[in-house]
């Protein structure tokens, strides 16, 4: 690597290891340092400071090494493009019309009250529930141990609040991820064909559907709540993770 070439990338690290550390401190704030998974933009920032500090050394690497590494950071980037780029494209998709079911996904609860999560995913379900008045909704969701009551009822109430019907809700709260939620809550859908749509936050959307398809539900559709701009970027990096976890654990089966 020439030197003009190495102090480009060493500046490119330097300032990307800035970026990261910058948000990782706006994030922290918004989130008052409530959410660990904050903590790997800390890390990246540590690891690119310390790659531009220690780029000097990179001509002194085997020339094999050196491919071997180049190719799996060409290799990782592609597949989280494309994964990303799977989440993005579910996140814009347009959920079926007049469904029978509409599953609203849980989320945190703060005491009583819905997280701005689970108020986003409350309020797109609202929107769909009036604007299809042959709707059932499924509130889905348990509770935590530092939740004052279950995510299922925190939806069943919001939604009420809003003007639902309360014989349109159903309460599903036994349920502690987004596999439970989807299997418990297919035990109150009769008709495997019943059409269904799924709510739940942009960046989950796309794994949520295919935890649904393999809880065997035939006929689904999602139906995307937004996200806060500001945490896009942690919440997607975070998706990223989950999607190829979920994809080595209960997808592959």
């Amino acid at each position: 690597m020439n030197p003009r070439l190495q102090t480009f990338w060493q500046v490119f690290f330097y300032m990307a290891g800035l970026a990261c550390l910058i948000y990782f401190l706006i994030i922290s704030l918004v989130l008052n340092f409530s959410y660990d998974f904050n903590y790997i933009w800390l890390a990246a920032a540590v690891l690119a400071f310390a790659v531009g500090k220690w780029l000097p050394l990179w001509n002194r690497l085997p020339s094999v090494l050196r491919r071997l590494i180049l190719i799996l950071a060409g290799l990782g980037l592609a597949l989280f493009i494309f994964v990303e780029g799977l989440i993005l494209s579910t996140a814009l998709s347009q959920p079926a019309a007049d469904a029978d079911y509409l599953i609203i996904l849980g989320a945190k609860v703060n005491g009583t009250y819905p997280s701005l999560t689970l108020q986003y995913r409350i309020d797109a379900a609202a929107l769909y529930l009036r604007d299809n008045p042959g709707t059932l909704a499924i509130a889905s969701g348990g509770q935590g141990p530092d939740e004052g009551i279950s995510e299922g009822l925190a939806i069943y109430h919001s939604l009420v609040a809003r003007g639902i019907s309360e014989g349109r809700i159903i309460i599903e709260d036994k349920s502690s991820s987004t596999w439970e939620n989807l299997t418990n809550s297919r035990a109150w859908i009769e008709n495997p064909q019943s059409a269904v749509v799924v709510v739940s936050s942009d960046f989950h959307l796309y794994r949520a559907l295919a935890l649904a398809g393999k809880a065997g539900y035939e006929n689904v559709t999602g139906l995307a709540a937004k996200t806060m701009p500001v945490l896009v970027p942690l919440y997607y990096l975070r998706e990223f993770l989950a999607l190829i976890k979920s994809y080595l654990t209960i997808l592959r089966c």
